[in-house]
């Protein structure tokens, strides 16, 4: 989400990060009842390589930020507080962002 919303972002950047969400909306009903069909689980890591191509090409704002901030000197797990902080980033950022939310 943060890449549709950074200030440095550029257009081809934007569209690799909807395609990264289009991948897990579409794995994510499916990978429950279809753990052995390979076709079928190859959506998310095709949607984490492409989160791997766009984040370097952009300055990160405030989710990854906080993120830092408690995991990097805190030492909490990465996934579990990112899934804690993407809600409330969100919400503080989504007035400045229609485009990105909608």
């Amino acid at each position: 989400m943060e890449v549709l919303y950074a200030e440095t972002v550029m257009r081809v950047i934007s569209l690799l990060a909807l395609e990264r969400v289009k991948a897990f909306v579409e794995a994510l009903p499916v990978i429950p009842t279809s753990l052995l069909d390979v076709a079928a689980c190859s959506s998310p890591p095709y949607g984490a390589w492409l989160c791997d191509l766009y984040l370097s090409s952009v300055v990160m704002a405030l989710h990854h930020k906080l993120y830092y901030r408690l995991g990097g000197t805190s030492g909490l797990p990465h996934l579990e507080t990112y899934t804690v902080i993407l809600p409330h980033a969100l919400a503080c950022n989504s007035p400045k962002i229609p485009e990105a939310m909608q």
